[in-house]
């Protein structure tokens, strides 16, 4: 369904709940919203920031909710209702715009996927990244707030390197280390930054594309296609087998886009908060928690005496 196809229905609300950032689209009619709001360690409290923030000013009594992402299962649970997967998220949303293609990348900050249909849409191959460069995208994040830029910012300053350092994208301990190396003997930020960019670059192309990226256009979506370092990269790669490289129209939220097309709960918004209020306020409880201290009949060990010193020499 085309985005003309929607008027008559009730508006969407739809909530894609990253690890890296929650991202919310209201769709109703012709009119769309859209936020972004950081995860930062609590999804719940992002998700109430966009839901808050899209229904500012809406006067509506119901509208559709949709859910995909990571987190979403935090908010379905609550809901009773279950959270489309990201790659039927990202199709519709992908339909929202009519974008047909023969192969999409979508580049998250945790997750990273590419996939390919066929004429009629359906999906004939989909790969994604392994748990050892899940957060690939956020690891840019930190690294440039360590050298005391934004994500945006340090992907400039990698432009301006005249060749990259050597860094190794197998894994984020592995690339800090040689980052760490690389600088201590004495490269520039934008080197160091330019070969973290093309180590990222590599790993996906290689790692998540499979090598497969090949003839007619590559659609591409998610954060990290903001980072123009890695894009650099990745354009390098496509041009050298004339692949066209597609970036859609709000491609940051086309998964939040498609799950408010989706979207098949009914709530009301005033419900709807309510319901991410009582998440905030209720306290994690353990199946099984430990008893309380009891100060009188807690026992610390003694201080070490000359008796009681270990040697620690053998």
């Amino acid at each position: 369904m085309h985005s003309g196809e929607f008027k008559d229905m009730l508006p969407g609300l739809g909530l894609d709940m990253g690890t890296f950032a929650v991202k919310g689209v209201l769709v109703d009619g012709d009119d769309l919203k859209k936020i972004s709001v950081f995860t930062a360690g609590n999804p719940v409290a992002a998700a109430r920031r966009c839901v808050a923030g899209l229904l500012a000013e809406w006067t509506g009594a119901e509208l559709r909710l949709g859910l995909t992402g990571a987190n979403a299962p935090l908010l379905g649970n609550a809901l009773e209702q279950k959270p489309l997967l990201e790659i039927e998220a990202l199709k519709a949303g992908l339909d929202h715009y009519g974008l047909e293609c023969q192969a999409v990348l979508s580049l998250g900050h945790e997750n990273m996927y590419y996939l390919e249909m066929d004429g009629g849409g359906t999906v004939t191959f989909f790969n994604r990244n392994g748990q050892c460069a899940a957060g690939s995208g956020a690891f840019w994040y930190q690294q440039a707030s360590r050298m005391g830029y934004n994500d945006r910012e340090l992907a400039e300053v990698a432009l301006q390197a005249d060749s990259p350092v050597k860094i190794s994208g197998r894994c984020a301990v592995f690339a800090k280390s040689d980052m760490t190396h690389a600088i201590n003997e004495g490269a520039t930020q934008s080197a160091v930054s330019a070969g973290m960019a093309r180590a990222l670059a590599e790993m996906v192309l290689s790692g998540v594309a499979q090598n497969r990226i090949g003839d007619g256009t590559l659609l591409t979506a998610g954060g990290v296609i903001n980072n123009i370092a890695v894009m650099k990269y990745i354009n390098e790669y496509c041009q050298a087998r004339s692949v066209e490289i597609i970036v859609p129209p709000d491609h940051e939220y086309l998964s939040a886009l498609g799950a408010a097309r989706r979207g098949a709960k009914t709530v009301t918004a005033t419900a709807l908060l309510a319901i991410l209020d009582a998440m905030l306020e209720a306290r994690y409880q353990p199946e099984n928690p430990l008893p309380h201290l009891e100060p009188g009949r807690v026992r610390y060990m003694p201080p070490l005496t000359a008796a009681t010193q270990y040697d620690l020499s053998t």
